[in-house]
């Protein structure tokens, strides 16, 4: 999956967690791109079945939200080793998380997982979704 698609996964998870939908005016707003580039994107990712939409909200779909907890959780992975294990500034953590989250393969991440301890929250609360319960099943 492209870096692109995953940024729209995670940000409609995002709204859905605040507000229980998404919308093509936040969306464009939260990833700075016009409307219509929105549009094109949802209707791709609801071929793909990632999304679907009732009327202007947009939802996702179970496997949406799985492919969503999962970037989510490995972003909050990298957020944890950055600055618990390498001393990074709590302000910088965001930004390189967000590089490393899309070049992180589940190898890597089922290392980084293990060797963090499984943690169940990043530095700042937030829940990781993939923990050791997750391996156990």
């Amino acid at each position: 999956m492209s870096p692109s698609k995953e940024d729209y996964i995670k940000n409609i998870f995002k709204d859905m967690e605040e507000r229980g939908y998404s919308q093509n005016k936040n969306l464009s707003h939260y990833l700075k791109i016009s409307k219509p580039s929105v549009t094109e994107m949802i209707k791709k990712l609801t071929e793909e079945g990632l999304v679907y939409l009732e009327g202007t909200k947009i939802y996702l779909t179970d496997e949406g939200e799985k492919v969503a907890k999962k970037l989510i959780s490995i972003h909050r992975l990298w957020e944890y080793f950055l600055e618990t294990v390498l001393d990074f500034d709590e302000d910088e953590v965001h930004d390189q998380a967000d590089l490393l989250e899309h070049v992180t393969g589940e190898k890597l991440t089922d290392s980084l997982n293990k060797h963090m301890g499984y943690p169940e929250s990043c530095p700042h609360g937030q829940k990781i979704y993939i923990n050791l319960e997750n391996y156990k099943k």
